[in-house]
């Protein structure tokens, strides 16, 4: 690579984001929509978005999905060992947990999906922020290193959750309730991927896809991934007037 195209690459990879995420479309709605719809379809990526320069930051935004479990399991196992060791819980105890801590996650996985998720900040900084969060998987919804959350950051929101739930759950149920609330972390990322890289056979599989690419196409609505519960309750399930392509 000569010095000016080194120059250029630095000033493309900078930046951190790519700005299509937040362009305003210049085509109507209609031309919008099936372009979208289409590309969703026939499984359409541009090259790889590159979010930083330096090569090893840039490798952590890179994951495989597998690694997601081989990293995360133990992690639940630890919790459910901290749990049975230090409390002597009952069965209704654990069970009241185990769907407590999933509904719990499914409520956290709305509300961060809909708001920081979705955020459209108006500073660079805070746009950069969100792309590299975000937006990049709406530019490049197929790219199957970027469709789990990566190890680093799943950890430093798992951490402030963790911290927070500390602080307002009795400690004889805070384990086996994150050790849960983990299992559908899990379950969210293992859906997500599953809508963009898998062709579903099941009812339930492909209602799981249809409603997660309509958000894609329509990223105001059906934030939810693993459940459309809080989209429902939220008033967020609809796109007015929207027949998706029976191809979803």
């Amino acid at each position: 690579m000569n010095d000016k195209a080194r120059r250029e690459h630095a000033v493309k990879t900078k930046d951190g984001f790519n700005p299509l995420y937040f362009q305003e479309p210049t085509a109507p709605e209609s031309e919008r929509v099936d372009k979208e719809e289409k590309r969703l379809i026939n499984r359409v990526r541009p090259e790889r978005v590159r979010i930083f320069a330096n090569e090893f930051l840039e490798s952590l935004t890179l994951v495989r999905w597998q690694t997601i479990f081989i990293v995360w399991l133990p992690v639940i196992g630890f919790f459910y060992y901290l749990s049975f060791k230090n409390f002597d819980l009952s069965l209704s105890a654990y069970m009241a947990n185990f769907f407590l801590g999933l509904l719990t996650w499914t409520l956290a996985e709305y509300l961060i999906h809909r708001f920081p998720f979705h955020l459209k900040p108006k500073s660079k900084w805070a746009r950069k922020v969100v792309y590299s969060a975000h937006g990049n998987h709406h530019d490049d919804p197929f790219d199957p290193l970027r469709g789990v959350m990566p190890i680093v950051p799943a950890a430093i929101y798992i951490g402030i959750l963790y911290g927070l739930f500390f602080l307002i759950i009795p400690s004889q149920f805070l384990h086996a309730f994150f050790a849960s609330f983990l299992i559908g972390y899990l379950l969210y990322d293992g859906i997500h991927y599953y809508t963009h890289h898998a062709r579903p056979k099941t009812k339930l599989g492909k209602y799981l896809k249809r409603i997660h690419l309509i958000h894609h196409v329509h990223d105001g609505v059906m934030f939810g991934i693993s459940s459309p519960l809080w989209d429902l309750v939220f008033g967020t399930y609809h796109k007015r007037g929207y027949r998706p392509p029976k191809e979803f």
